[in-house]
This record gives structure tokens, sequence and C-alpha cells, in this order.
């Protein structure tokens, strides 16, 4: 929900609760790419940074479509 509201307060707490949800997890995977789908879809400048971030495994149709856009913005 945090990441739909306030994407960079969602990134923020994601590395605050860095030693809780090791970057190798799904868990941290899901987080990354709900930042960086709301990031896109509200068109913030940090979209193709937080895109990047997702791991290959995250992603999902959603977020291949923002990512489309985004690279073509």
């Amino acid at each position: 929900r945090l990441a739909r509201r306030d994407p960079g307060a969602a990134e923020r707490t994601l590395a605050a609760l860095a030693g809780l949800l090791p970057a190798n997890s799904a868990e941290h995977g899901r987080v990354r790419a709900a930042i960086a789908l709301w990031t896109a879809a509200n068109f913030e400048p940090e979209a193709a940074r937080r895109i990047a971030a997702v791991p290959a495994t995250a992603f999902d149709d959603a977020l291949h479509g923002w990512a489309v856009r985004e690279a073509l913005a």
C-alpha cells in the first residue's frame, strides 16, 4: 500500500528493513516491483532507476508495460 501512495517512502522503508527482508527473497522482489510500478504510473523521474532495480523474477505483465512506456517517454 505504501508503494502506491508514496513510492519514495516505500523505497526508504525497504532500505531500512534490509536486514529483515533479504535482497534475494521473492518478497523483496515483489516490493521492488510495486515501488517501480507506482513510480512509473505516477510519471516520477526515478522510474527508470527503480524499474532497473527489480529482479527479473519479479517482473509481471503490468510492470513490463510500464517499463516499455518509461523507455518510450
